[in-house]
Parts: C-alpha cells; sequence; structure tokens
C-alpha cells in the first residue's frame, strides 16, 4: 500500500506498471526513463507524465513525492550508480516516504544473466545502501504463479478471463507465503524524517 501523494516510477521502461495500474493512475504517477523511446511506447499507451532523465540525478525537487518505486531497474546499474539512484530517491521522496525497490535475487542473476548486462545484487547488500531509511519488509516471492499469470495475462483473450483470474489468485497467494526463494526480491523502505 502506498502513501496518498505524488509517486515515481523510476526507471519506468516502456509501460510495464502501467499496465496493471488502475485507470487514475496518471493523477498520481510521474515515469522516469533514461531511453525516450521507451518512455515515447509507454506514454502512446498509456497518457500520464514521462519525464527523460537520469536516476543519478533526478529531475525533481527535494521532498516531492510519497513514494518512488525503482521496480527490475538496479541490475541494469554498475554499483556506484546504484548507490548514487538510491540516494537520489531518499532526496526527492518526503520524510516517511515510502521507496520499494525489486531486483532479481543473487541466485537468479547469476545463473540467468550475463554479469555484463545485469548487476549480482544480494539482498543484504542493497539493504547497506539504503542509508537513511528503516527497512519495512523485504520479500522474496514469484517462484512460479507469478511468471504463469504474466503468460496468461499477455496470452489470454482479455484480461477477465477464468484462468487469468485463477492464476492471479494463485500468484497473490504465492506473494503471501514470502518462500525465501524465488525470482524476485522486494524491500520496502520508509525514509527516516
Amino acid at each position: 500500500c502506498l502513501p496518498a501523494g505524488p509517486v515515481l516510477n523510476a526507471g519506468c521502461g516502456p509501460g510495464v506498471l502501467e499496465d496493471a495500474l488502475p485507470g487514475d493512475f496518471p493523477s498520481r504517477f510521474i515515469s522516469l526513463d533514461l531511453r525516450y523511446d521507451m518512455l515515447a511506447a509507454a506514454k502512446e499507451k498509456h497518457g500520464g507524465v514521462y519525464v527523460q532523465g537520469r536516476g543519478q540525478r533526478l529531475p525533481f525537487s527535494s521532498g516531492a513525492f510519497s513514494a518512488v518505486l525503482m521496480l527490475d531497474v538496479i541490475e541494469h546499474l554498475p554499483r556506484g550508480d546504484v548507490l548514487s539512484f538510491l540516494k537520489e530517491a531518499g532526496r526527492v521522496l518526503k520524510p516517511g516516504g515510502v521507496l520499494v525497490v525489486s531486483y532479481p535475487p543473487y541466485w537468479v542473476s547469476s545463473l540467468v544473466y550475463d554479469s555484463t548486462m545485469h548487476r549480482h545484487l544480494k539482498t543484504s547488500e542493497v539493504k547497506t545502501m539504503l542509508e537513511g531509511f528503516s527497512i519495512e519488509k523485504t520479500h522474496t516471492t514469484a517462484f512460479f504463479f507469478y511468471y504463469l499469470a504474466v503468460l496468461a495475462a499477455s496470452a489470454g483473450p482479455g484480461k477477465d478471463g477464468f484462468w487469468q483470474d485463477l492464476l492471479e489468485r494463485l500468484k497473490d497467494w504465492e506473494f503471501g507465503l514470502n518462500l525465501g526463494i524465488g525470482f524476485n526480491a522486494m524491500i520496502k523502505a520508509v525514509k527516516k524524517a
């Protein structure tokens, strides 16, 4: 659950998160990406506010956002840039603001991804970079049902079919288990006052 107020979707890509959001997201979300082609694709699909910029130097004033989302972004950056990006997120967050960071866990990225394209991150490493934040929750999930639900939603005939609904419920159930293994790690942190 995100606090009321503006939300920065940092590293939005072609608008994948926006696909899953309710129709009123443009009123709260500002999406940022380095690549213009990604922003253009997302804006064409969803409308809303899209800004081109670097996470290491966010083009927003201090305390402008109630929440910052960095979903599957930091694994694409060199270590020094990850630290700068997280510090910038802290700068643009209001005190008490929420930061949500997700990335593939170390075991997944080291087996699946080429190390020249993806950083292999351990949750303990990411936590040490979150100076000025209180860690509220860490979560590792999406071992099985998440990817089935994503496939069903993308391949199925419409978003309201029986199989999509069933797999979405199974995905939510699996997420609630917090198995400690899976394809996605997530940290929810709150900016200290």
